[in-house]
């Protein structure tokens, strides 16, 4: 009996620290807006899979899905880079937050013959801010206003 009830708290505290580290937080708005220009500093530089990799560490998805949509970015990127030209820069074009709940920032990968859409969207937790999203687009009309 004993050695079951040690056997169970062993599992329990386990489940638990594999629970709190799989659910790493950014303290606050400031810290999404590092990781974002982190990010977009990233793909500037044609490290995409360091930044997916520093995505991942506040992005609940699964570990698989995360890959998978950085070898498409990967593959895609390829493609962009012999069409659109030399990368120019990285320029921060719209933020956003709803509430204390929400918060999203949109960025422009600046090419010499046209750029990318990088969105971030966070959520609060209650427990700090994790990456609820990240898309990245050619397609910028929506962001004429």
């Amino acid at each position: 009996m004993k050695k079951n009830t040690i056997l169970t708290a062993v599992c329990c505290i386990l489940f638990m620290s594999k629970m709190y580290a799989d659910s790493n937080t950014l303290k606050s708005i400031d810290d999404a807006k590092k990781l974002s220009q982190r990010v977009c500093d990233l793909f500037y530089k044609d490290s995409i899979s360091v930044a997916f990799k520093t995505m991942k560490t506040y992005w609940p998805l699964e570990d698989d899905e995360i890959d998978e949509l950085k070898d498409k970015t990967i593959k895609s990127l390829n493609l962009v880079d012999n069409i659109y030209g030399y990368k120019l820069g990285v320029v921060k074009i719209s933020e956003d937050t709803i509430k204390d709940i929400a918060y999203k920032e949109t960025y422009f990968l600046t090419y010499e013959k046209s750029a990318l859409k990088l969105i971030f969207k966070y959520y609060n937790t209650g427990h700090g801010w994790i990456l609820n999203g990240f898309k990245w687009d050619d397609e910028y009309s929506t962001e004429f206003k």
